[in-house]
């Protein structure tokens, strides 16, 4: 588009959408779903279609969880599940993880509590190893992304060759200068 020259106003290109554009041929409203959630269709986004709750009963944060006020003090819904489960309130530092990533389902079966955050990060790494390889406690090498035995890689962190590559490549570059 050149300089001094006005844009006709456009509709978004999503069906039955009348608001003009703003931005790569969408709405601000489906734009920042498509930025969000990857997908502009109600259906395919990560919580799903914006949920309206009856008045008194909570409402859904931008990230996706409930929160409710009991005796005018508002907290998350899953907070207060396990705190009634565990019969005391959370510590400070406590996460609490959706086991099927359905930030919206709260039934006590689907919630773990973490000491606090490390654990959590540590939980996500072991899942993650587990779905690439079926070992939890095996490390991605730095170098190759692939799962190994921390016993055969160097200080837990790369292959062998993998750091010899890197060590090679990197005293060529080094040359170069």
């Amino acid at each position: 588009m050149t300089r001094g020259v006005k844009q006709i106003n456009r509709s978004c290109s999503i069906p039955g959408c009348p608001d003009e554009v703003s931005a790569k041929g969408l709405c601000g409203f489906h734009y920042h779903r498509l930025w969000k959630y990857g997908s502009v269709m109600a259906d395919k986004l990560r919580h799903g279609p914006k949920v309206h709750r009856a008045s008194g009963t909570g409402h859904v944060t931008h990230q996706g969880y409930l929160t409710i006020r009991i005796n005018n003090v508002s907290k998350f819904e899953h907070t207060w599940i396990v705190e009634k489960v565990l019969g005391k309130s959370l510590p400070k530092k406590a996460i609490i993880h959706h086991i099927d990533g359905d930030t919206l389902n709260n039934n006590p079966s689907n919630l773990i509590v973490f000491p606090n955050q490390a654990y959590h990060v540590e939980f996500h790494k072991r899942q993650r190893a587990y779905e690439a390889c079926g070992h939890a406690n095996w490390k991605s090498c730095e170098y190759c992304h692939k799962y190994d035995d921390p016993n055969n890689m160097y200080l837990q962190r790369w292959h062998k060759e993998c750091r010899n590559k890197y060590r090679r490549n990197k005293w060529a570059k080094d040359k170069l200068k």
